[in-house]
């Protein structure tokens, strides 16, 4: 948390060497603990600050890495901020790609209720103007609108240029609001009974961790409790991912 703070901090006040260096020893820090949530996060930090520097194979790499994760984890915030980042390393080349990578983040951000970091929006307000000034107006809203039309699960696979198999495309309305994997083992600790502590220490992350994905699923279940997180779990229809 203290290296989260140093780079988001960092971004804020433009300096890029406090960002790569906390997010550096943050994210050296996540994969010895198997912390992925702590890692996306991370390599979001490490992958903007390539990005503002202008290296852009630098920052697509890390960005897309921190995708893959963040999809694996169903962790829509990072997802969002993911979205927008690999948006601005299309911008130049692939303009078309970026403005619909702007759509998809800004439906997600209305979905999971994000806040665009202070320290990263001026860089996606000025790629989006860039962006505008390529495609034209009318052409930008248009690929935009595509964009905000995507399911999540569509949106991290064009950003990652993964074709979509026909079970998956038909999958994506039938899955939204479906937890993740991760989700899934907390939600079962849970009904077990086990208290956040000892949740970190069975799936090897932090409580605080265990706090974020408890209130995930209690806001996509739409849940006020512990114990009706426990009940939803022991329903026929789950019991089967016990």
């Amino acid at each position: 948390m203290i290296y989260q703070a140093q780079a988001l901090n960092g971004l804020h006040d433009g300096d890029l060497g406090a960002v790569r260096s906390a997010a550096l020893q943050g994210a050296r820090l996540s994969r010895e603990a198997g912390d992925l949530y702590s890692l996306d996060m991370m390599l979001l930090n490490q992958g903007f600050a390539a990005l503002i520097s202008g290296d852009l194979r630098e920052s697509e790499q890390q960005l897309t890495e921190g995708l893959r994760i963040a999809r694996r984890l169903d962790d829509r915030v990072a997802q969002c901020h993911l979205l927008g980042a690999l948006g601005c390393c299309a911008g130049s080349r692939e303009p078309r790609l970026a403005a619909q990578l702007f759509g998809a983040m800004e439906n997600l951000r209305a979905e999971a209720g994000a806040t665009i970091n202070a320290g990263m929006a001026p860089t996606l307000a000025q790629s989006t103007t860039s962006v505008t000034a390529t495609l034209g107006p009318s052409k930008f809203a248009m690929e935009f609108k595509a964009g905000q039309q995507l399911s999540r699960h569509a949106a991290a696979r064009l950003a990652l240029r993964e074709a979509a198999s026909p079970a998956a495309a038909a999958s994506d309305h039938r899955s939204a609001g479906v937890l993740g994997q991760r989700e899934t083992d907390v939600a079962r600790l849970v009904a077990d009974g086990l208290s956040n502590r000892e949740i970190g220490a069975r799936l090897f992350i932090s409580e605080r961790t265990v706090e974020s994905h408890v209130r995930s699923i209690m806001n996509k279940l739409g849940f006020n409790s512990r114990a009706q997180i426990a009940g939803w779990m022991a329903t026929p229809e789950r019991r089967g991912v016990r």
